[in-house]
């Protein structure tokens, strides 16, 4: 009986301490920062994804114009190289050369045969004819040897120099690798512009035109971005990605390298709204709404909410934009609280 008055007085005390404190929080009042609603041009956008990549013209496939071993490569995919710089070094195969030594042997046959055709032309055992087709017969062996000469098969040797600075962007053999002529061995990159190729929803490629500006962000990085324009759209979708196609050449600068992955954002278009921060709009079960700012006290208007940035939100509804919006501190607020406003 004792214990049942005891828990009794407890929780009147506790009901009492409750009201005391909900009486009290009526004349709580919030300190919040406010800013007043824009009417500004609002950009609409389109979201797309890709990656770069070396631009148009400034890619180089390299390759050595004869078959051979590779016995030793001196560089790794994605590293940066200077003009001049080894890449690799290549050994000829053991029938390149023969080749080239069939044609040296040829010539120097040919210049004999030429010299003991015009000896025997001059003690009447030969005709013009036969000195005209041994003449023949050593300028085809020198157009022979100069061809061997042109694809260095008299080189048992060469090593590969980069043609220009740049990035390597492909490696296709290995050290020990056995290739045959004019195989690709790698691809090299210009310094210099790159190339960024995004993807567009199907639906929303339509509203991209060449010339929309579009920002480029780093996925690595979401600091990393830079301004460019689109150049180019496909007209058909991509049957792997089932995306647009479309391309943005960048500027050249630091920091994107070639097979970055970025995120995009195209503005197609500017239409005139009533935009806040996007901090000003809360939502609940009953949707969007904003805290305004009247005569001290905040108020409750309910909004739709249209395009959006990273930065701000179109709106629309019965608010007042010659009244202050609430971007801090609405997440404490109630319909009809008192508030201190600090002006953004």
């Amino acid at each position: 009986m004792k214990g049942s008055i005891r828990q009794a007085a407890i929780f009147f005390c506790l009901s009492a301490a409750a009201a005391s404190l909900a009486v009290a929080g009526q004349g709580v009042t919030a300190l919040v920062e406010t800013t007043l609603i824009a009417h500004e041009r609002f950009p609409v956008t389109v979201h797309a994804y890709g990656e770069v990549m070396p631009g148009v013209g400034r890619t180089v496939h390299l390759s050595i114009p004869r078959a051979g071993r590779v016995s030793q490569v001196r560089v790794t995919l994605g590293e940066v190289v200077r003009q001049g710089e080894p890449l690799l070094d290549f050994t000829t195969a053991p029938a390149s050369e023969a080749a080239y030594r069939q044609a040296v042997a040829a010539v120097a046959f040919a210049t004999d045969e030429l010299a003991r055709k015009k000896q025997l032309l001059g003690e009447k055992m030969a005709t013009r004819s036969d000195v005209a087709m041994a003449r023949r017969a050593l300028s085809d062996a020198r157009s022979t040897l100069r061809a061997q000469e042109k694809i260095g098969a008299g080189r048992g040797r060469t090593t590969l120099r980069a043609p220009f600075s740049g990035v390597i962007t492909a490696l296709a053999v290995k050290s020990g690798d056995r290739v045959q002529a004019s195989s690709v061995l790698m691809q090299i990159a210009r310094d210099g512009a790159l190339l960024a190729t995004l993807g567009v929803d199907p639906e929303e490629a339509r509203k991209v035109r060449p010339g929309a500006p579009v920002e480029i962000v780093s996925s690595f990085d979401s600091r990393q971005r830079l301004e460019a324009r689109i150049d180019t759209i496909h007209g058909v979708i991509d049957p792997q990605t089932r995306l647009v196609d479309c391309t943005a050449q960048l500027p050249a600068q630091d920091g994107f390298l070639p097979g970055t992955p970025v995120h995009a954002i195209i503005t197609v278009s500017r239409r005139p709204a009533w935009v806040v921060p996007r901090s000003a709009v809360l939502r609940d079960l009953q949707g969007a709404y904003i805290f305004q700012v009247a005569h001290g006290r905040a108020h409750r208007v309910d909004v739709k909410t249209g395009f959006e940035t990273d930065a701000q939100t179109a709106i629309t509804g019965a608010f007042d934009p010659r009244l202050p919006v609430v971007i801090v501190g609405n997440y404490e607020l109630t319909d009809g609280m008192r508030v201190r406003e600090r002006a953004r």
